[in-house]
């Protein structure tokens, strides 16, 4: 029983090697080995993975090697003639035709692509059927959401052109296929509606040429008016310099003047004070003296040869009486009274005199 097993396993291996070749795995391909063996002698799809320009040995008849392309694919609508336009509605109901292009690639790792022969295929060509059955789906879905007029502005269609993409990545990804880029190449409106577009389109650049008019404008009379303010400044600044300098010639003016009014006043005080001693003094005993005093410092100043002693009787005619000055000061007496009098006014010079001091 023994030698029959060994007989046997020795002719299945040299079955197997007249029955085995080589075969290569392209540069930009994955191959997978599904063995055509009933399940519990190991048939199924193989764990490992073949890498691209690697060598493998083929069994024909116990097994198949299923290929994949690892470059980068695309799939387009609406370009090229490979596919008709993806016809949809914008949100107000118009009918539009997309040009979309979708670009892929199969992840190279051996549970993804053992996912995707199990539930995709395993051809290329079944990878790009569920590639642009998925995609076709998203691209109506998230497309429809833009009215006429969001088309032609490039946020809102870039951001529903974006939600396709994520979308596209989330259903295929985790079967094992990236996706790397979702393209919106073009897109056309009926007639009528491409007319009206065009109308909105052209309102649009003329309103935003307007608009690069008016900040035209308006930064140049800002500027007019910076101008302006800055002359406006200028002058206010000149007429304030103005202004101080006649204040300050006025504050002099009016403090030369205050200290004049405070002199006069000074020298008046003085000689009202003056006047008042000498009023006080002739109110006094000896004002009769000082009376005659002064007579005699005006016949002395003046120097007359006569004097009037008084009228007639009658008040129609003078009695003048020439007298010799020397002899009236004599008879007065009052020569030693003036050299007192002087005598005392010298004193009261020099006293004022040190008071100031």
């Amino acid at each position: 029983m023994i030698r029959c097993s060994a007989k046997f396993r020795i002719l299945l291996l040299v079955l197997l090697c007249i029955l085995s070749g080589c075969q290569k795995i392209g540069n930009r391909e994955y191959g997978v080995r599904f063995w055509k063996l009933p399940p519990w002698l190991g048939g199924g799809i193989s764990e490992r993975i073949f890498r691209p320009g690697e060598t493998v040995i083929d069994y024909p008849i116990l097994s198949s090697v299923y290929r994949f392309d690892a470059g980068v694919r695309d799939v387009s609508w609406g370009s090229d003639q490979q596919e008709a336009p993806v016809q949809t509605r914008a949100r107000d109901g118009n009918e539009v035709a997309l040009a979309v292009t979708v670009s892929y690639k199969v992840i190279g790792e051996a549970q993804r692509i053992q996912k995707l022969i199990r539930t995709v295929g395993t051809t290329n060509e079944d990878v790009q059927r569920i590639v642009m059955s998925a995609a076709r789906a998203d691209i109506r879905t998230y497309m429809n959401e833009l009215r006429t007029s969001e088309f032609i502005l490039d946020e809102p269609r870039y951001k529903a052109v974006d939600r396709v993409r994520e979308s596209l990545r989330e259903r295929l990804e985790p079967l094992g296929v990236e996706i790397l880029r979702v393209n919106l190449d073009g897109f056309t409106f009926d007639e009528q509606y491409e007319a009206k577009l065009k109308e909105i389109q052209q309102q649009r650049e003329e309103t935003e040429r307007e608009k690069a008019r008016i900040a035209t404008v308006t930064a140049k009379k800002e500027q007019e008016l910076n101008n302006m303010q800055a002359s406006v400044n200028q002058m206010i600044e000149a007429a304030k310099g103005y202004r101080n300098q006649a204040t300050a010639r006025g504050d002099n003016f009016l403090l030369s003047k205050e200290n004049r009014a405070k002199a006069i006043t000074a020298k008046g005080e003085a000689e009202v004070e003056a006047l008042l001693e000498q009023i006080e003094a002739l109110s006094g005993p000896g004002g009769r003296a000082l009376l005659k005093l002064e007579i005699v410092k005006q016949l002395m100043k003046e120097k007359p040869k006569f004097v009037v002693l008084n009228e007639g009787e009658s008040g129609q005619s003078l009695n003048v009486n020439r007298l010799d000055t020397n002899d009236l000061i004599g008879q007065v007496g009052l020569l030693e009274g003036l050299r007192e009098q002087e005598k005392v006014s010298s004193n009261k010079k020099e006293s004022a005199h040190e008071e100031k001091k």
